[in-house]
């Protein structure tokens, strides 16, 4: 299934931002429709969280199917994914707590895998956007980098997009983390 690139139409949802903003959501596109990670970097929380409402507007819903997970500090990988497949509709929450079922996490993640192949398969890529990524644990950054290999007819099947704060920008360039810095395709940097 071949993706069409976004039309300036597409980003209409984000003609109220900035020409700062306007620019770093066209490179978060361009990322995203060259099949790389997008990086958003900011110590702002609310500039991080009003960049992502756009992006995720501006995208077109019959191209994209938007989840978003807020990434818990110390977060373990069972817990981030238990938190995605929550964001995909895959588990339902036991009680009022949010405590998911207790589905193994490699039973959920394989769910995850299929349902992203199937959407991917019916049109629509899955973009799983992490907020606070600075927040995620050496075995959460192994997660995003096998969340970044689910692939479905010769392409990738999952688009990525990580919000964190500007520290998360040096973790990435520490010989450990080479591989998955070498898919980030745009590294936005935006203050307030």
């Amino acid at each position: 299934m071949a993706f069409a690139p976004l039309h300036s139409a597409a980003l209409s949802a984000s003609a109220a931002l900035t020409g700062e903003d306007e620019s770093a959501i066209r490179r978060l596109h361009v990322a995203l429709d060259a099949r790389f990670i997008a990086l958003i970097l900011s110590d702002h929380r609310p500039t991080r969280t009003r960049l992502l409402a756009h992006l995720a507007g501006s995208l077109p819903a019959a191209e994209y199917r938007v989840l978003r997970v807020s990434v818990p500090p110390q977060a373990t990988r069972a817990r981030l994914i238990s938190l995605i497949a929550g964001s995909a509709g895959l588990v339902q929450p036991e009680d009022a707590t949010g405590t998911y079922s207790r589905t193994s996490a490699y039973d959920l993640l394989r769910r995850f895998e299929a349902e992203a192949v199937r959407s991917y398969t019916d049109g629509r890529r899955t973009l799983v956007i992490f907020d606070d990524a600075h927040l995620l644990s050496p075995a959460g950054l192994h997660l995003i980098h096998s969340l970044s290999n689910i692939t479905a007819e010769n392409d990738l099947a999952v688009a990525l997009v990580l919000a964190a704060a500007t520290s998360f920008g040096e973790r990435l360039r520490r010989p450990a983390w080479r591989a998955l810095a070498s898919r980030t395709g745009a590294v936005v940097r935006v203050e307030r």
